[in-house]
């Protein structure tokens, strides 16, 4: 009732006519199982089938060629419409192209500046986005009957599968405003997205001539884009810190952050020096795995330790400079807030997977010189690393589809081979799924045991194959339900 009020009091303030769609509780229906039925009544089954329902109605009842979505409690920038006016036609001319959006998941205020620069980015960001009526025709084959991580992990999920992209801006064009809902409860959530930048130019355009808000904007088409890319990692130099011993034989006093596991005090000098973290870490030379800890405050004397010793980062960067900085899918929580692509204690606050990336590249800056870096993520497929930086798929991995409720230690085992946990990278694919299980639908999840088949039918995900992009990977673990992709290498000498 709220909302239908505020609609009839916009619509007689702007004489504007407002048409309004009542979305039913969804009905059960004969194939679904108890815990689907189940599912569809929580909070994240409600907004994926309401959604569903919108764009089933605007593109198959309306037959309308874009639509523009927004959430009700999202407030817009001055140019939001002039966002996706400026760069419709990118949709019509590249097919690679899926959607356009208002919002950029790494757009803080701290790193984001340029209001006039656009990205491509193979995940789908949501929060006031412009969809074609082609990509839903063909989205609405795939929709799981339960996407049980929500709706938008879906859909980056069935975009990665597709190999299509999102144009977004730098500086967000969107912003929560809600303090409560159904993703956002506490008052640390609502800080997070506080810190966010939000853009402040008025728009250029009417509402009749064509709009060019943003410039010439053919830089973000496939082709152009790639080359772009491409020739900006030709120019970067592979950024390293500068570091000083200042204590051997000691560890910090109190430590700021575990950094993990970094090859050299050169790797961590690079991602120290912010806030609590400060410019002084320790280091075990001789245990490396033990990783880097970040000193707090500046208090030279440490406590006695034979194993590890205090350095000081000395210098990090030159802010005139481009830099490329590869990094490990695994690694990329622990040296995200260096480069400004998530805020100081807030590690938590959403999911920790690589957000904004085009095909495992994200663009920084180096908050301690106000470097611009490209983090580029060895496994990339696009393969944009020298060959003695990427890391790439075993000529001997040989892929098993393990029996229901066993681990890939096991499956392995029964073929004679071994499992390597760093070779899952590769067979968390979709299509690499889909080939090896047969699987109808491909979806992410969080777990152990993953890629994986649902093949309980007591499941609420029964029938989809699961990848993940925030959860480790293990070669022990095993789930009752569901039957393991197995990244199997033959055993030293058996060859």
């Amino acid at each position: 009732p709220e909302m239908r009020s505020a609609v009839i009091e916009l619509s007689q303030r702007y004489q504007q006519k407002i048409v309004v769609w009542t979305v039913s509780e969804r009905k059960v229906e004969a194939s679904d199982n108890k815990e689907q039925q189940k599912w569809f009544k929580t909070s994240t089954g409600k907004i994926a089938h309401h959604y569903w329902t919108v764009f089933e109605r605007a593109f198959m009842g309306q037959q309308h060629d874009m639509v523009i979505f927004l959430e009700e409690d999202l407030i817009v920038a001055p140019d939001f419409l002039t966002l996706f006016r400026s760069t419709a036609w990118l949709l019509r001319e590249d097919p690679s192209i899926w959607c356009v959006s208002a919002w950029n998941d790494v757009g803080f205020a701290l790193s984001a500046s340029d209001q006039c620069r656009l990205f491509r980015t193979t995940y789908f960001p949501g929060l006031g986005f412009m969809l074609p009526r082609h990509v839903w025709l063909q989205l609405r084959e795939e929709w799981p009957s339960a996407p049980t991580m929500g709706w938008d992990y879906w859909m980056r999920t069935a975009f990665r599968r597709a190999d299509k992209e999102c144009i977004v801006p730098e500086v967000p064009r969107s912003r929560h405003e809600s303090r409560k809902g159904s993703s956002i409860v506490t008052h640390k959530q609502v800080r997070f997205f506080e810190l966010f930048a939000f853009a402040e130019l008025a728009s250029a355009c009417d509402s009749t001539e064509p709009c060019n808000q943003f410039g010439d904007i053919s830089y973000l088409l496939r082709t152009k884009y790639e080359f772009w890319m491409r020739t900006a990692l030709t120019k970067g130099e592979t950024m390293r810190g500068e570091s000083q011993l200042v204590q051997n034989g000691y560890e910090c006093r109190s430590e700021a952050i575990d950094l993990g596991p970094q090859k050299s005090t050169q790797d961590c000098a690079l991602l120290v020096g912010m806030g609590d973290c400060s410019q002084y870490f320790g280091f075990p030379k001789q245990n490396s795995h033990w990783g880097c800890r970040c000193c707090r405050g500046l208090e030279l004397v440490g406590k006695e330790h034979s194993h590890w010793s205090i350095y000081s980062a000395e210098r990090t960067g030159d802010p005139g400079k481009l830099y490329v900085y590869p990094y490990k899918w695994e690694e990329y929580s622990r040296i995200a807030m260096s480069f400004g692509l998530q805020p100081e204690g807030m590690e938590h606050m959403i999911p920790q997977d690589v957000r904004a990336e085009h095909y495992g590249l994200v663009v920084g800056r180096h908050l301690t010189s106000g470097a611009v870096v490209l983090l580029v993520d060895k496994r990339s497929s696009k393969q944009y690393l020298p060959p003695d930086q990427r890391l790439t798929r075993s000529l001997k991995l040989v892929p098993v589809a393990g029996r229901q409720g066993m681990s890939c230690e096991e499956s392995c085992k029964e073929d004679e081979m071994a499992c390597d946990a760093d070779q899952f990278h590769f067979l968390n694919d979709c299509h690499i799924l889909t080939s090896s299980f047969g699987c109808n639908f491909c979806a992410h999840q969080a777990g152990l045991e993953l890629p994986a088949y649902v093949v309980d039918v007591f499941e609420p995900t029964v029938g989809q194959c699961l990848v993940t992009y925030i959860s480790p990977f293990h070669c022990a673990t095993k789930h009752p339900s569901t039957r393991r992709l197995c990244p199997c290498m033959p055993i030293p000498g058996s060859e």
